[in-house]
């Protein structure tokens, strides 16, 4: 057991020994490590501390400064570098390439901060092995300018090519780029902006020659400004992602700080083909959507590509923003292009594709350019760009009557050369937009655009139809346009209205303070020429339609904008009319500027009166010895001699009674709420001279006149205030009232002569009549009525107050008259008068012509009253024994007694009776009444066993019973009139009769006054005791007809018939085998006629046949044995043959033709060639008389009369009174002439022509 333990005691001691040993080695290691660690730690510190020395520090500085100057040729500025060993990383302070000296910026790079960590122990494997570069504030400053070039293409070049030297192997794990920054200024493509706020993580190996996965670009701001874009700004925000395939964001982009969208772009890199691919292109921007491809090869020097681009319902106000102002109005633009090309050369690029737009407002309350613009509904476009030139195939844009095309090129330099055509319906569309509502008519533009893209030049030329401008038409406008830069020319504008001409010519610039364009204040520089211009018409347009009837011509200029302009013209105006006021001839010279309107010749003549004057009008406050007045006017007319006959307005209702004229001095100026004028006019007529003296001051109008041998005063004054207080004195003394009272009626007083001695006053406001008190005094009233003479009895006086018209004295006499008026009136409110007295018929004349005599006593009482409008009116009027003779009838009728009776409602004609021609007449009736208008009416007039003479020659017995009824507006006469007894004696020459052929066409030219218009339905019937006995006739009639149409143009209907009876003809009596008439003809009396008769001369038979009109008439003749025609009118006229009468063939019809130049017509020959202005012919020959053996001038003269059917010619020698030739031919019609004449020596000669048509 003790064995056994002490051998293991020795084994663990043993263990323990070699234990210890180890033990002791294992610390004795320990220590030596901890030496080397603390040795190499002391090391490393002591080489760090020496790398981080200043003196090591800047050592390695100036190495790689000059290191890297001389590589890259461009001075290297570095302020700090530092070196760490744990953790191993490089730190560059402030480091900066310097620009070159053309340029204006002072660095082409500076960093901040360059940190570079690497893996030292890879530098034994020849590897720089960079796990994370970190740049911090980088700044590069990128210059371009079109003679230097630009700061960085060969620093860039430089840069690659030392990282492609291949010394070491280099690997960059991560490189970070924090915050940096670019600033683009070229000159070269006018472009300036600045990328901020760049910020990379890139976790893939530049060096790499694989480049699939991505790398991550955080929210980098751009901010460009491009000259070429009207220095607009496109702003925005890119995002790169980090995918496998590469995505590309651009989100958050801005143009002119509107929102543009965000654009997402995947595609790969292949490097191996150096080919971009961007397989999928989609963007959400301008409000629409975007797709598209691209496929970009960088094999070459300059890389190629080609891609497709389509778009949908884009917006493109924040793009084309940036080129000009835009409307407000909602955009849609849909395109497709597809494009290629190489490099970004103009000329190396081509494309294709088509566009198309839809437009409507984005408000409602668009003005001016807006709303034209906002016409516009859409537009469709096809273009190619091909070696830098853009053709545009088509470009056109439509409104709802409205039309634009375009096409043409536009060249790299952005040189444009488009057709353009404009087409409207109605420019009113246009022109309402751009706040002008008053324009219309069919437009055509057709011109060309060229220039360069952003200075367009318009050259171009318009036409318009139908035009009109405030109502006032335009039938055709045409002329040329031509824009160029900020001035639109026009010329040769020419608009023509019936006479009218109007040539305008000029500019209007559109330049604005800063040299822009300014639409909104236009300069204006235009020159008008006016032919024959409508000043009507002128005026209407610029403010409104007045009674302007003349022709103007003359030229017209404008200048200066709608705020600051002047404007000149001289019209010479032809004869016309102005209010009513006719002139002969007018001359305006007037010039028109932003203050005032000046007329500084205005020149009026009519007949003998001529007006001169002068004035201004000015829109501006001036003073006239008040301070602060409002816009006034000044000037001056002159007259030396204004002749009354030439004032329509006082001619206006017939010519004065008066004669004379006057001249005129009137003086005026001040401002229009505040006039002072004087005025000053002397009469002189032919009723003795006056004076007019009249003025406003202080607001107060004076009158003060001597009229009529200044024996009538008026002098009054009325204050132009308020209520308008006056007050009025009127003295006459033998005034004669015809005169002012002829114009208004001059059918009543143009005849008769009125005075009046006494005198008027009047005072009160005029708006305020209820307040006005008035006195009439008349002393002395005398009138003359064709002869019958009636006066005052007594002074007339009637007082007015109150608004009340109190008559005190009105009593008028004459012979067999006694008339008196009494009772008051209120004007226009109500009546309250009484009529009575009695009256000698003679007093009727003054209210009808048609009543050529007059007697008897008319007996009135009546009694006016009730309201002004609706007066109440009630009476009688009753004429005993008296006597009336009508012009038109020529008939006396006698004995008349009539009873009127007058209620409120109607006038009774309870009695009408009176003889006429032997017999009686009776009649009565009603007319409705209601204040002063008729209404309705009726009356039934029975006449029995008259005798009248109508017309002329035709004596008559009758029975009628006429009943007329109608109203004011319609009148009816309708009845029956039989003739008892009738017999036409007057005699008839047929030779006057043939004459009066052509007169009975015509329809009288007399109309009656009152009743002519009266329809008439009259039969009028005899049947037994009438005929046709005088020197051409002897026949019995039977009539039949019917009376039509009105009293002024009578229609007859119905037959007159003979069947029996004698006509006679140069002692040849013809037996009447039957003879009608017929009226059938509606619209005029044209009878048709049909007649046979037969007589016998000699021994031959004659039948003789009359059919047709007046205006168409068939003779045909037949005898027994038989004749020709010739034959048969020489036995009826001279009872010869023209074999008996061989020989003397110029014999034929000698009686009767020279009867005919010798008998009455010859009167009317003589009559009418006094009454004649001038000759068909008028030659004076050498003439020799054989019969008096003596020589001189002869005269010939010849004229034709009544339209073309009487041809005249006189001959005579002027060297003695006798020799006289006289030759007349009458044309009857196309069948039948008269020839008859007197030849040198006295004999008559003459010759019937006929023209036969035989049946």
């Amino acid at each position: 057991m003790y064995g056994r333990t002490s051998c293991l005691s020795f084994y663990d001691n043993l263990r323990e020994i070699v234990l210890r040993k180890r033990i002791a080695k294992i610390k004795q290691k320990k220590r030596t490590l901890i030496i080397i660690a603390i040795s190499i730690l002391l090391l490393i510190l002591g080489i760090n501390a020496a790398l981080r020395s200043s003196y090591v520090s800047d050592a390695v500085k100036g190495y790689v400064t000059g290191w890297l100057e001389e590589r890259l040729g461009e001075k290297i500025v570095i302020e700090g570098f530092t070196f760490h060993i744990f953790p191993t990383y490089l730190e560059i302070n402030r480091f900066s390439i310097s620009n070159r000296p053309r340029f204006k910026n002072e660095k082409v790079l500076h960093v901040e901060k360059i940190k570079i960590n690497f893996r030292a122990t890879a530098l034994i494997y020849k590897t720089l092995m960079i796990t994370k570069l970190q740049i911090q504030n980088p700044h590069v400053w990128i210059e371009e300018d079109p003679v230097s070039g630009d700061n960085y293409s060969a620093l860039l070049e430089r840069t690659i090519e030392l990282l492609k030297r291949p010394l070491i192997k280099k690997l960059i794990k991560r490189w970070v780029v924090v915050n940096g920054a670019i600033d683009i200024d070229s000159r070269k493509r006018g472009l300036t902006g600045e990328i901020k706020g760049l910020n990379i993580d890139n976790r893939t190996d530049i060096f790499s020659m694989e480049h699939k996965a991505g790398f991550n670009v955080e929210d980098i701001m751009v901010k460009l400004k491009s000259a070429s874009w009207h220095s607009r700004e496109l702003e925005g925000n890119v995002r790169l992602s980090r995918k496998r395939e590469g995505t590309i964001v651009l989100k958050n982009i801005n143009i002119n700080d509107k929102s543009i969208g965000t654009i997402t772009a995947k595609g790969f890199y292949k490097e191996e083909e150096k080919r971009l691919v961007i397989s999928s292109l989609k963007g959400d921007i301008l409000n629409g959507a975007v797709t598209g491809e691209l496929d970009v090869s960088f094999a070459n020097d300059m890389p190629a590509y080609k891609g497709v681009l389509d778009a949908k319902r884009l917006d493109p106000d924040p793009l084309l923003s940036s080129i000009a102002e835009l409307p407000l109005i909602k955009k849609e633009i849909n395109f497709n292009v597809g494009f290629s090309g190489k490099g970004f050369n103009k000329k190396d690029i081509f494309a294709k594709g088509g566009m198309s737009g839809r437009f409507k407002p984005a408000e409602d309350n668009l003005k001016g350019l807006e709303r034209a613009a906002a016409l516009i509904k859409g537009f469709d476009a096809d273009f190619e760009l091909n070696n830098g030139v853009l053709n545009i195939g088509r470009l056109s844009a439509s409104s709802e009557k409205s039309s634009l095309n375009l096409s043409g090129v536009i060249d790299e330099n952005g040189g444009m050369n488009i057709s353009l055509v404009l087409l409207s319906k109605d420019i009113n569309e246009i022109t309402s937009r751009l706040n002008y509502p008053h324009a219309s008519g069919n437009m055509a533009l057709s011109g060309r655009i060229t220039g360069l893209l952003f200075e367009p030049i318009v050259d171009a030329e318009f036409t318009i139809k139908d035009g009109a401008v405030k109502g006032v038409s335009a039938p055709t406008a045409s002329g040329e346009i031509y824009y160029k830069g900020d001035v639109l020319s026009v010329k040769n504008i020419f608009i023509e209205k019936d006479e009218s001409e109007y040539r305008i010519n000029g500019s209007v610039r559109f330049k604005g303070a800063d040299d822009g364009i300014n639409f909104s204040n236009p300069y204006f520089d235009l020159r008008a020429e006016v032919k024959d211009g409508s000043p009507k018409d002128i005026v209407a347009i610029f403010y409104k339609e007045i009674p302007l009837y003349m022709k103007a011509t003359g030229p017209l200029t404008f200048k200066g904008t709608l705020h600051d302009f002047s404007g000149d013209g001289s019209l010479n105006l032809e004869a016309g009319s102005a209010y009513g006021q006719e002139f002969d001839s007018a001359a305006v010279t007037a010039h028109l500027d932003t203050n005032k309107i000046a007329f500084q010749k205005i020149i009026i003549k009519k007949g003998k009166s001529a007006l001169n004057g002068y004035g201004f009008i000015s829109f501006k406050k001036e003073k006239y010895g008040r301070a602060g007045q409002k816009a006034g006017w000044s000037g001056h007319l002159t007259s030396s001699n204004i002749e009354l006959q030439d004032i329509n307005l006082i001619n206006k209702r017939g010519a004065l009674p008066v004669k004379g004229g006057f001249t005129l001095d009137l003086k005026g100026k001040g401002d229009f709420q505040r006039p002072e004028i004087d005025g000053k006019i002397l009469l002189n007529t032919d009723s003795g001279p006056g004076e007019i003296v009249f003025g406003i001051k202080e607001m107060v109008f004076s009158l003060d006149a001597g009229l009529f041998a200044k024996k009538n005063r008026i002098s009054g004054e009325i204050e132009l205030k308020g209520g308008l207080p006056f007050n009025v004195e009127i003295n006459l003394r033998d005034f004669p009232l015809n005169t002012f009272l002829s114009p208004y009626k001059p059918e009543l007083f143009s005849s008769m002569m009125i005075s009046t001695t006494g005198k008027i006053e009047a005072e009160g406001n005029l708006r305020d009549t209820d307040n006005i008190t008035a006195s009439i005094n008349l002393t002395d009233i005398n009138a003359d009525i064709m002869g019958y003479k009636v006066f005052n009895d007594g002074d007339i006086v009637v007082r007015y107050s109150a608004g009340e018209a109190i008559i005190d004295s009105f009593r008028i006499k004459g012979e067999g008259t006694a008339m008196s008026v009494a009772g008051r009136l209120r004007p226009f409110k109500e009546y309250n008068l009484n009529f009575s007295g009695e009256a000698d018929m003679k007093i009727t004349r003054l209210f009808t012509k048609e009543l050529e005599y007059s007697r008897g006593k008319a007996y009135a009482a009546v009694m006016l009253s009730g309201e002004w409008f609706e007066p109440k009116v009630r009476g009688a009027l009753n004429i005993k024994d008296g006597a009336l003779r009508s012009r038109t009838l020529s008939q006396r009728v006698e004995k008349v007694n009539i009873a009127l009776f007058l209620n409120e409602k109607e006038i009774m004609l309870d009695q009408f009776e009176g003889s006429i021609g032997g017999g009686t007449v009776k009649g009565s009736g009603r007319i409705d009444l209601s204040g002063f208008r008729f209404g309705r009416f009726g009356m039934n007039f029975t006449v029995s066993n008259a005798a009248f003479n109508f017309p002329e020659g035709f004596s008559s017995t009758i029975d009628a019973n006429i009943f007329l009824q109608g109203d004011a507006k319609e009148r009816l006469a309708k009845g029956d009139i039989l003739i008892k007894k009738g017999e036409y004696k007057k005699r008839v020459d047929w030779k006057s009769a043939l004459l009066e052929f052509q007169k009975v066409r015509q329809p009288s030219g007399e109309r009656m006054p009152i009743f002519g218009d009266t329809n008439l339905n009259i039969r009028v019937e005899g049947k037994e005791n009438v005929w046709i006995n005088n020197n051409t006739a002897k026949l019995p009639l039977e009539i039949d007809i019917i009376l039509k149409g009105t009293i002024n143009r009578p229609i007859i209907v119905g037959r007159v018939e003979a069947i029996d009876g004698e006509i006679y003809f140069r002692k040849n009596r013809f037996k009447v085998i039957s003879g009608r008439v017929d009226f059938t003809d509606p619209e005029r009396i044209n009878p048709v006629f049909d007649i046979q008769a037969l007589s016998k001369v000699r021994n031959y038979q004659i039948n003789l046949n009359l059919t047709g009109t007046l205006e168409r008439f068939n003779l045909t003749l037949v005898s027994d044995p038989p004749l020709n025609e010739t034959d048969i009118l020489a036995l009826l006229t001279v009872g010869k043959t023209t074999e008996e009468l061989a020989g003397a063939e110029q014999a034929v019809g000698t009686t009767e033709a020279a009867s005919f130049a010798t008998g009455q017509v010859q009167d009317v020959i003589e009559e009418r060639l006094q009454e004649a202005m001038g000759f068909e012919r008028f030659q004076v020959d050498p003439y020799y008389s054989s019969s008096k053996a003596s020589a001189g001038p002869r005269l010939t003269v010849s004229k034709r009369f009544w339209e073309d059917s009487l041809y005249v010619t006189y001959s005579t020698n002027l060297a003695t009174t006798e020799d006289q030739l006289l030759q007349i031919e009458y044309i009857l019609n196309k069948n039948i002439s008269l020839v008859g004449e007197r030849d040198e020596i006295g004999r008559y000669g003459a010759d019937i022509k006929f023209r036969i048509e035989f049946k």
